[in-house]
């Protein structure tokens, strides 16, 4: 009753535009603009690469960036690198056994294929949500730091690492699933009468296995104590916030496992003792979110950290509500509250969500804010621009394009390399559930037909010297003349609907039927198609696959 009283008197004396987002705090400190679209990002990704870290490793001479190099293909850290030679991708076994790592190998494959190859480099990529860079001494992160790829930082832009794009935009295929699922949430968005003017959020509420000896694992309770906080809001005020678990709902017992500045209120108390009022069995869509007139983002329940939900309410047609944390991922630098979203916590979200109601202007404003979202930061176009800045930057700052690879690679042993391609298929497009048996009937009837990159190739490479001499391959992108792995694809579209393809098992030739023999040509692969979706009088642009992002929001109304 206490939190409901606290909450009822903050929105009376609320002041929506004196919210100050963490992250955006976080901008003002490090001189970083906000609101300033690309431009931020770079600002960002440049000041990440002069830290302190990586003082040593930013060499600017060809002796100095080709020896980095050797050290790091002599060193513990080569399974997490990431070599672009010629446009054609090169990593080691070790490296693809990890399923992000596969999704990372699909988005520069994708990019690549959008735009023509990418220049030489090496890339050191780290997947987990926490975001840490790689330890060139193998120290823990004590020793000398790279240089490191991260899709997230925890606590905030002051950690080591350079932000990219997390791996779940199309599961890596940014440039045809990605840019399917986007088509598919705005067809959501367009056909929805009547938005329900609740707060909507569901996800899972989980804990964390406590050590024999350590204990509570609390610095990584953040996420679920959010999620917590967010589903107490609904037990609080049901008229504003329908936000409930439908997966998992097994908080942490903080009676048992206290958690410094991790309590729970009253609220929070009680609906860990009995759940069932903020549990929901039903199964959602992402299209479904399109229903709501708010959608709200909460922590990652494995660290806290980013959430791969966000990555669709952009496009939902609704205003977007982030929970305030320090975690950011590489498009935050260009977000701002009142300008793109709003900031909320456990005891400003009712007033928030109370000011943007009496407010349309101020609503409006959000709405088009996501739009601009769309756009200039999460659509494939402007993922892949992002990308291709990244690896830029990289080599400017450790002079890579100095890199003498014959001299590298000479007395190296790459035995344990691969080589990467990633290849596509015509499959039904549904909706890209996460889970197989998440799929069901009544779906079928808004299936669509495009190319789906989803299925990773690994061929050996045969010596150091193919690596030295790769030229760029635009032809033949699934075959190399030699026995390799395949991953399975991911996309349950490529497993359903008449034009579903076989997957190839593990051990088999790269070069047999199936995906592989479906893949065209890096010439071929955008040829225009006739598009039963095109509007009359549109460009002769939207009438070919993959279709800009322009033509989709003109298509979606």
């Amino acid at each position: 009753m206490r939190t409901v009283l606290v909450a009822a008197a903050l929105a009376q004396a609320f002041d929506y535009s004196a919210v100050r987002w963490g992250p955006s705090r976080q901008q003002k400190k490090r001189g970083i603009p906000q609101n300033h679209g690309f431009a931020a990002l770079k600002k960002e990704l440049d000041r990440s690469l002069r830290e302190k870290w990586f003082k040593g490793r930013r060499p600017q001479t060809a002796a100095g960036a080709t020896e980095l190099l050797r050290e790091v293909l002599g060193s513990r850290v080569r399974d997490q690198l990431i070599l672009i030679r010629g446009g054609r991708l090169f990593t080691t076994h070790n490296f693809t056994h990890n399923t992000k790592h596969t999704y990372m190998l699909r988005l520069l494959a994708a990019v690549q294929r959008a735009g023509g190859p990418l220049p030489d480099a090496w890339l050191m990529y780290e997947s987990s949500s926490r975001g840490k860079c790689h330890d060139l001494d193998g120290l823990g992160g004590h020793g000398r730091l790279l240089p490191t790829l991260v899709i997230a930082k925890l606590d905030g832009y002051g950690q080591c690492g350079i932000l990219v794009p997390n791996p779940y935009f199309g599961l890596g295929d940014v440039n045809d699933m990605w840019r399917l699922q986007i088509e598919a949430l705005m067809d959501a968005n367009k056909t929805t009468k009547k938005r329900d003017p609740r707060v909507f959020w569901r996800g899972e509420v989980a804990n964390h296995p406590a050590g024999k000896r350590k204990g509570y694992p609390c610095k990584s309770e953040r996420g679920n104590h959010a999620r917590l906080a967010a589903l107490a809001l609904t037990a609080d005020d049901p008229s504003h916030f329908d936000v409930k678990c439908n997966v998992g709902c097994e908080a942490r017992d903080a009676t048992k496992w206290p958690c410094p500045g991790l309590a729970y209120d009253a609220t929070m108390r009680k609906i860990y003792a009995d759940n069932s009022s903020i549990r929901d069995p039903k199964f959602y869509t992402e299209p479904d979110y399109a229903n709501y007139k708010y959608v709200l983002n909460l922590p990652g329940k494995t660290d806290g950290s980013y959430s791969r939900n966000l990555n669709h309410l952009w496009y939902v047609g609704a205003a977007v509500l982030l929970w305030d944390t320090p975690a950011v991922e590489w498009y935050y630098p260009a977000l701002k509250h009142g300008a793109t979203h709003a900031a909320i916590n456990r005891t400003t979200a009712r007033a928030v969500v109370e000011a943007l109601d009496a407010s349309p202007e101020k609503y409006e404003r959000l709405l088009a804010g996501a739009r601009r979202v769309q756009k200039e930061l999460t659509s494939p176009e402007a993922i892949a621009r992002y990308v291709r800045h990244v690896v830029d930057a990289l080599r400017r700052a450790q002079a890579q394009h100095l890199i003498k690879w014959g001299d590298v690679l000479a007395g190296e042993n790459c035995s344990d390399f691969v080589e990467v391609t990633v290849d596509g298929a015509p499959a039904h497009h549904l909706w890209f559930y996460q889970n197989a048996s998440d799929v069901h009937n009544a779906i079928n009837t808004s299936a669509r037909v495009g190319m789906h990159y989803t299925t990773n190739d690994y061929a050996p490479v045969a010596s150091c010297a193919a690596m030295v001499g790769a030229a760029v391959k635009t032809r033949d992108t699934s075959s190399h003349g030699a026995s390799g792995r395949t991953d399975k694809p991911e996309a349950v579209g490529a497993r359903v609907g008449a034009a579903a393809s076989t997957s190839i098992g593990v051990g088999s030739s790269a070069s047999s039927s199936s995906p592989a023999q479906a893949a065209r040509s890096f010439e071929s692969m955008y040829a225009p198609k006739s598009s039963s979706a095109t509007a009359p009088g549109s460009s002769s642009s939207c009438d070919r696959w993959p279709r800009p992002y322009h033509c989709m929001t003109y298509l979606a109304g």
